[in-house]
């Protein structure tokens, strides 16, 4: 078995055991690792992970990860994951995560840009810094 943990900006998000990993990124191609596999370390830009245990396989999207492999204790540390039942799946909902966290960062600046007007509106009326 395969201990595999998951670490995001969030802390550690994923931790299970399993009996085989794959490694799919949209540039290098794919490589699958098994326990007793050698130690191995690679960059995943835009991909997934295919775990398996027995019949069940789950599929798991990272963007921006690093996969390290050694002594059948995996690692991935990626900007942000998410899980799915099929790789598509995966990957739609890392997609939704990526929009949903775009829209926020959009209403947070325009936030924040009211709140800037409305302060130099009362800077300028209060005269602050004439004499």
């Amino acid at each position: 078995m395969i201990e595999l943990k998951i670490y995001t900006p969030k802390g550690i998000e994923h931790e299970e055991k399993y009996d085989s990993i794959v490694v799919y990124d949209q540039h290098s191609g794919s490589f699958g690792v098994l326990s007793g596999h050698i130690p191995v370390i690679s960059t995943i830009s835009n991909g997934y992970v295919c775990v398996k245990t027995g019949e069940s396989e789950k599929f798991i999207a990272v963007k921006g990860a690093v996969f390290k492999m050694q002594n059948d204790e995996a690692s991935i540390v990626s900007e942000e994951i998410a899980i799915g039942e099929s790789s598509e799946d995966a990957m739609n909902k890392l997609k939704e995560s990526y929009l949903r966290r775009l829209n926020e960062n959009k209403e947070r600046n325009v936030e924040l840009a009211l709140a800037e007007n409305e302060l130099k509106k009362q800077i300028k009326k209060s005269k602050a810094g004439h004499i």
